[in-house]
């Protein structure tokens, strides 16, 4: 079940001697203003959903802090599609400060992504059929600073030494894949501060996507760009300008009746920021 929702924002300025005060376009700073909340409102509620922990207080979404999109409740992974650091770590509570993101934890990912039922397929990125694995930034620099034989840096190093010298992940922001997995970042990624024996160790938890990983529905009644309907509007005899945007729609994390998550993992790992 999806149930649609409705969102609005809006942005009001003053233009007339306001405009005249400044070296650029109100009128195009507000749209350029509306178009980055609405990327974040949209990437966020993405993540809330996927993960099943929102950004708000107490847990609650960040954009829906009275109630979820359109009734929708964030749903969080089920037991059997949630993998946490550490060896033979099965909860929160046993996660350790150095439970980190390693390329063991993604070996661990592996097996059961391709073990999973319902079959977890990959999709499809740039014509590569693979897993998508999205990881906090305290992640990623938790797996690029492992020198340990065999870890990442490692293995790219050994990579390199064969002659794989251009677009190094090395010496760049892409992570690379790793056994059918393309390694990407987000600071979206949600992370926490009471994992642990005794409820103070910071972690993060990690995504791995496959096909249909989440349903995404829209309203009907939209203007031209298909998916939301945008208004512009002047007040006060053209002395203030507003612009609008009203979204209905409703996403959610896949998961049939009676079943566990469709095309989604969580992974759980020690997380904090680099000292």
């Amino acid at each position: 079940d999806l149930n649609l929702g409705e969102k609005r924002h809006a942005i009001k300025v003053d233009l007339n001697l306001s405009q005249q005060r400044t070296m650029f376009d109100v009128r195009a700073d507000a749209k350029e203003a509306l178009q980055e909340w609405l990327e974040e409102y949209i990437d966020t509620t993405f993540f809330e959903n996927l993960t099943g922990a929102g950004r708000g207080a107490g847990g609650n979404s960040l954009y829906h802090p009275n109630g979820d999109l359109g009734g929708n409740a964030l749903l969080v992974p089920s037991n059997d599609r949630i993998v946490y650091g550490g060896t033979g770590v099965s909860s929160a509570a046993g996660i350790t400060a150095s439970d980190t993101m390693s390329l063991a934890v993604l070996d661990k990912i592996e097996e059961r992504v391709k073990l999973a039922s319902p079959t977890m397929r990959p999709a499809s990125f740039n014509g590569k059929k693979c897993w998508i694995v999205v990881l906090h930034p305290w992640q990623s620099t938790a797996l690029r600073q492992n020198t340990s034989a065999g870890q990442w840096f490692d293995i790219q190093k050994a990579a390199m030494q064969g002659g794989h010298v251009k677009d190094n992940p090395i010496f760049g922001e892409s992570l690379g894949m790793y056994r059918n997995m393309l390694l990407v970042e987000s600071t979206r990624v949600p992370t926490f501060t009471n994992y642990g024996a005794g409820g103070n160790v910071g972690a993060a938890r990690a995504l791995v996507l496959g096909a249909q990983a989440a349903v995404v529905a829209h309203g009907i009644g939209t203007d031209g760009f298909g998916k939301l309907k945008l208004v512009e509007r002047t007040f006060d005899y053209g002395k203030r300008y507003g612009l609008g945007v009203t979204l209905i729609w409703g996403m959610r994390k896949t998961r049939f009746d009676n079943q566990s998550d469709f095309g989604v993992f969580a992974v759980d790992t020690a997380a904090a920021e680099t000292v």
